[in-house]
């Protein structure tokens, strides 16, 4: 009975994870219209492939930053390179993505970049 609870619990979660889907989307001047009608490609990611579009930048894990009261605020996206056909290498870059008052997102510079993880080092 005990393995049994202990495989349905090891299922749910591995189902209850959502995993960040893979897409060649070169900047083709649709990207806006593709995330409106596709759901699984969100506002962060298109974001973070608009920085280089060249090298098909692929989001390789998107988190909200809980710390320090900024999770209404910033989104931490950490990235690699990859093309449409293989798999994408895990980079050590990390963006943030700021959240606008008036609904849009936004490239946060570097040197608020700085101040947002020097203000989490304080926490």
């Amino acid at each position: 009975m005990r393995i049994l609870l202990a495989l349905a619990l090891t299922a749910a979660v591995f189902t209850a994870t959502p995993a960040l889907a893979c897409k060649c989307m070169p900047d083709d001047g649709t990207l806006a219209q593709k995330v409106m009608n596709d759901p699984s490609i969100s506002v962060a990611d298109v974001l973070v492939r608009a920085v280089n579009t060249r090298t098909h930048i692929t989001v390789m894990d998107i988190k909200n930053l809980h710390s320090g009261g900024l999770a209404s605020t910033y989104v931490r996206a950490k990235y690699g390179q990859s093309s449409c056909d293989v798999r994408p290498t895990p980079g050590n870059t990390t963006m943030l993505i700021k959240n606008e008052p008036d609904g849009t997102y936004s490239l946060v510079g570097d040197c608020e970049r700085a101040a947002v993880i020097q203000h989490l080092k304080g926490q």
